[in-house]
């Protein structure tokens, strides 16, 4: 692994975890040294290995290792805020709707059900998230309504803003579901 590029890192966690292939605890250890952690005991920040990745790659590997169990770390997210905080609206669709489901799951919570994002971060979110899940077809919006409401519970939990038809695509596929009523109201309400 210490051959690879960090791209390559990340992508490699992110293909097993689509793949449902946990390599184990001493390989999670191995990538996180390889690819996240500094690269020496102590060093300072900003000679994380982190410094090399995109923020997409960032934000897919972490998600992954999340998918496959592992413990993410409050340095790597507040690394990966900082990074999205500048280059959001460059991630695919696919990276936005993982990252949500990361940040959402993966943040403390501040007491309010609402997990610790920074606002700047919060709004570009809400932003990205309602220009490119709500523009439909192709590669953009949310296929089914299990993605539907997972990125509906991301969002509501990431307290993001969503904007126009995006919000109201996402309410309509939940309603038009059948879904419980009262967790149809929750989400709603929320977002």
């Amino acid at each position: 692994m210490s051959q690879m590029q960090q791209g390559q890192r990340c992508r490699i966690v992110w293909a097993f975890a689509r793949l449902h292939h946990n390599p184990g605890a001493s390989w999670a250890d191995a990538f996180t040294a390889a690819a996240l952690d500094s690269d020496a005991a102590n060093a300072p920040a900003r000679n994380s290995r982190l410094a090399a990745a995109a923020a997409g790659d960032l934000a897919d590997a972490l998600w992954a290792l999340s998918e496959l169990g592992y413990q993410i770390q409050s340095q790597w997210l507040r690394k990966l805020h900082g990074r999205l905080t500048r280059s959001v609206g460059a991630l695919s669709t696919g990276q936005l709707q993982r990252t949500v489901q990361l940040l959402a799951t993966a943040s403390g919570d501040s007491g309010s059900g609402s997990v610790l994002v920074p606002a700047a971060l919060a709004d570009e979110l809400g932003r990205c998230v309602s220009a490119k899940l709500g523009s439909g077809g192709g590669s953009g919006g949310v296929g089914d309504l299990s993605e539907a409401v997972s990125v509906a519970w991301a969002c509501a939990r990431l307290g993001l803003r969503l904007q126009g038809p995006f919000r109201d695509a996402l309410i309509r596929c939940v309603l038009g579901s059948h879904v419980h009523a009262g967790y149809v109201c929750c989400v709603s309400g929320r977002i």
